[in-house]
């Protein structure tokens, strides 16, 4: 009977373990909140526009840029747009 009593002993601190190791979240988010969208990643504008010149044609979709962030390392160069466009 004390053995008995023991291996009940265990298991109920076995199972009480098992039970607190769980922690009791789902890991998931409520259903009220929408996840977190990453953040943009950042586009160097010079590069992002000449390369728009360099794939432009007639019939060249437009390039969505609504969710773009541009960084503008050039923004005191005067000649980085230099080559786009030709005098006529």
């Amino acid at each position: 009977m004390r053995k008995n009593r023991l291996s009940m002993a265990m298991l109920a601190l076995a199972a009480g373990i098992a039970v607190a190791g769980c922690g009791g979240g789902s890991g998931s988010l409520p259903p009220d909140e929408p996840p977190t969208p990453p953040p943009p990643a950042v586009v160097d504008f010079t590069s992002f526009v000449t390369d728009q010149f360099a794939a432009t044609a007639d019939d060249t979709d437009p390039e969505p840029v609504d969710e773009t962030d541009f960084e503008f390392k050039d923004q005191d160069n005067p000649d980085a747009f230099a080559g786009l466009l030709s005098d006529p």
